[in-house]
């Protein structure tokens, strides 16, 4: 019976054990800023700044239109091309969001910003939320 016992103990120990190191791993790993729109910004404002146009793309154009570029090398190709000519002005929108109050859909899977100056004849900048992700509309 004190065999039974211990084994009991021990087994309850070892789970214990292991729902404590999960629950310090969940703690640990911060959210990634995509899942709120308020922090998806500043991110894609910092991935512009440091030129990260490839991972830009990844992060913040819609999955469906992510897979229209066939390959990686496109994708490298394409985020060049993007750099040069639409990275300065979407990063100059995305930098005047900062005091614009938000325009939500009802189902608050879509955003508004509109903009103080228009930026390449654009006077808003759009936001959808796929799955848990936003991602830049416009």
């Amino acid at each position: 019976m004190k065999t039974l016992s211990f084994v009991f103990c021990a087994c309850l120990l070892l789970f214990a054990g292991a729902d404590l190191g999960t629950a310090q791993e969940s703690k640990d790993k911060k959210p990634d800023p995509r899942e709120k729109v308020e922090t998806a910004i500043p991110k894609a404002i910092a991935l512009l700044e440091e030129k990260k146009y490839a991972e830009m793309l990844r992060k913040f154009m819609p999955p469906e239109e992510l897979k229209r570029i066939p390959k990686a090398k496109n994708l490298e190709e394409f985020a060049e091309r993007f750099g040069k000519q639409q990275a300065p002005h979407l990063l100059k929108a995305l930098k005047q969001l900062k005091d614009i109050k938000p325009i939500f859909s009802d189902d608050k899977k879509e955003v508004e910003y509109k903009l103080k100056e228009a930026i390449s004849g654009k006077d808003s900048l759009k936001f959808v939320k796929i799955d848990k992700y936003w991602y830049i509309q416009n």
